[in-house]
């Protein structure tokens, strides 16, 4: 009489295809994260940008609106007299 070979594999095979898909799974997860995260640099860097050139703007519409009071020149002369 022939003996069937028992199937002693108790899930084994199972076990190993959940792994395998949550391992997979994971690097498609990483992967779309750091796309995420690159796209958010790449939005705070220019938002950043865009602050800065303004502040610049401002600051040199400041300085060429600023009222010179202080001549130095008449300083000058005041001290020599």
């Amino acid at each position: 009489m022939k003996r069937r070979p028992s199937n002693n594999q108790s899930g084994f095979a199972l076990i190993l295809l959940v792994v395998t898909l949550m391992a997979v799974g994971g690097l498609l997860l990483v992967g779309y994260s750091e796309a995420v995260l690159d796209q958010v640099k790449s939005s705070r860097f220019e938002h950043n940008k865009r602050v800065l050139e303004e502040a610049k703007l401002a600051l040199l519409q400041s300085a060429y609106n600023y009222p010179v009071t202080n001549n130095f020149r008449a300083w000058a002369a005041s001290l020599r007299r």
